[in-house]
């Protein structure tokens, strides 16, 4: 005997599912740091803002002029959990090889489980001979320029974008952070620009997927029933 759930129930079965993959809440303690390194030499962490975003424009090293923007939660609508653009010139004149690392953390995300990460890595402006390279990187531990769990990467030698995805444990403390490393190569007089945004998707639990299984079945046989009966 064929069994058939009701359209009340299903629908209820159907919502529940959804609620389970998409619900979450924002974290109320982001805060987003600025940090700079060129060569080998001590990174220094130049804006820090407990709003969940910073603009800083300045000089640095050989690199003229700087110009980051970025947003971390709550400032950003979620699933954000990071964005960061980037403008990048070496200094007029001076033509000997530079490598500027921009480190950009958001720390203080509420940790959901295990996280579907994916991360959007974009060169809008890179000058001839230039090399671009973007990662993203989660820290249970929440911390600062902390690159503990590799997200996403791709290098660029001119205009570009890549996704990456993959699926991270938040859990293991308090908070957790997120992390988007910009390497820029300049061996010459030049510009680079670039983006990245790391969005996220709590992985519904195996109870979830169930239940949204038992709804999709549930709706196949209430269609077949349908078309039966006409």
């Amino acid at each position: 005997m064929q069994r058939h759930l009701s359209l009340p129930a299903l629908t209820a079965a159907v919502t529940l599912s959804v609620a389970a993959l998409s619900g979450f809440s924002a974290s109320a303690d982001a805060t987003v740091f600025v940090t700079l390194q060129q060569d080998a030499g001590v990174p220094v962490t130049v804006a820090s803002d407990g709003s969940g975003f910073v603009n800083y424009s300045g000089a640095f090293g050989q690199f003229e002029r700087i110009t980051i923007t970025a947003s971390g939660q709550p400032e950003i609508d979620l699933p954000h959990l990071l964005q960061v653009n980037t403008q990048v010139n070496n200094r007029l004149g001076s033509a000997n090889a530079g490598v500027l690392t921009i480190y950009v953390s958001s720390t203080g995300n509420t940790p959901l489980g295990l996280v579907g990460m994916d991360s959007g890595l974009t060169s809008d402006s890179l000058a001839n001979g230039w090399t671009q390279t973007l990662q993203t990187y989660l820290d249970p531990g929440n911390g600062v320029n902390a690159l503990t769990t590799p997200l996403g990467s791709a290098t660029f030698t001119g205009v570009g974008h890549d996704v990456d995805s993959t699926v991270a444990n938040t859990s293991g403390g308090a908070h957790y952070s997120v992390t988007a490393v910009f390497t820029i190569t300049a061996p010459s007089i030049g510009i680079a620009g670039s983006d990245i945004a790391v969005i996220d998707a709590p992985v519904p639990e195996p109870g979830s997927l169930a239940l949204l299984g038992t709804a999709l079945a549930g709706l196949s046989i209430l269609i077949r029933g349908r078309r039966k009966a006409t």
